[in-house]
């Protein structure tokens, strides 16, 4: 767990200082996240400094609601180029404050000759950019370690590069780490990060995979020293739920990535908040 920003986030905090300085009548936005920091983000909210979210599938209708009037700060992160042409077409001014390691795998990925792997995590807006590069480039997801389709990778050599922010710590954190669950005559092999969040209704349990759910007896205390609790977190005293898979936490309820809401309880909500922000604080470069 870092205990401090890296260079390239650091660098763009001052550079965005600088330009809300050298700017003051200028509408300021940042494209997608600076930092995964809820104080960093109020802190620039106080400075007059929005962020705008976005995907995939909406990147470009939002860039195109910029106008002249707008100044865009894309993040130490690094973006896809096309997104600048975009501005440019619309007199939109914008600064890059791409960190100068990721402007590096950034250059290696756009002049690589062979095809390309690379490790990172597929929700991460580094991965994000990196795969806009290239129509050779593969993803190595450390989410779904060992499950990686090495036939579509056909050169004898392909370049081999990861996001510039992973550890040797994260990738032990995600190799297939299985808890077994013994029910009646049953016994259940499931794999921890493909379980993405567990329920408890009187005394029955479900366990919500992503491939099946499994409705078995056994206590949320039980599993919970089974599992990587960097990973999980008690939300509710009925609810369990993988942090891999939640996209966002409001006051009450941890929104999935797959649409599904899941309670938090009031008491606990400070508590599963943080250790939401800390867990996304491994990816805080």
């Amino acid at each position: 767990m870092p205990i401090s920003y890296c260079f390239g986030v650091t660098k763009a905090i001052n550079d965005t200082l600088k330009i809300r300085k050298e700017y003051p009548n200028k509408d300021v936005y940042f494209f997608g996240d600076l930092v995964h920091n809820q104080k960093v983000v109020n802190f620039f909210l106080e400075l007059g400094i929005k962020v705008v979210q976005f995907s995939e599938d909406d990147a470009f209708s939002k860039l195109e609601q910029f106008n002249s009037n707008d100044l865009v700060v894309f993040s130490a992160h690094g973006h896809d180029k096309k997104y600048e042409e975009v501005l440019k077409k619309n007199n939109v001014l914008f600064f890059d404050t791409t960190c100068i390691k990721v402007k590096k795998n950034l250059n290696l990925i756009e002049n690589a000759k062979e095809q390309i792997i690379y490790i990172g995590k597929k929700e991460h807006p580094e991965t994000f950019a990196s795969l806009s590069y290239s129509e050779h480039i593969f993803l190595y997801d450390i989410k779904d370690y060992g499950k990686f389709d090495y036939s579509k990778v056909t050169d004898k050599k392909p370049l081999i590069l990861n996001q510039s922010t992973l550890s040797i710590n994260e990738i032990e954190k995600n190799k297939n780490h299985y808890i077994l669950i013994k029910n009646k005559s049953n016994t259940y092999k499931i794999y921890s990060n493909e379980i993405t969040y567990i329920e408890v209704q009187k005394k029955d349990m479900i366990i919500h995979t992503i491939n099946k759910d499994f409705d078995v007896r056994y206590s949320l205390e039980k599993i919970e020293k089974d599992l990587n609790l960097d990973k999980f977190v008690r939300c509710h005293k009925s609810f369990l739920v993988n942090l891999s898979y939640v996209e966002n936490i409001k006051s009450n309820t941890a929104i999935l990535e797959s649409g599904e809401e899941i309670p938090v309880s009031r008491y606990r909500y400070k508590e599963v908040k943080e250790q939401f922000l800390r867990f996304m604080g491994d990816e805080i470069c």
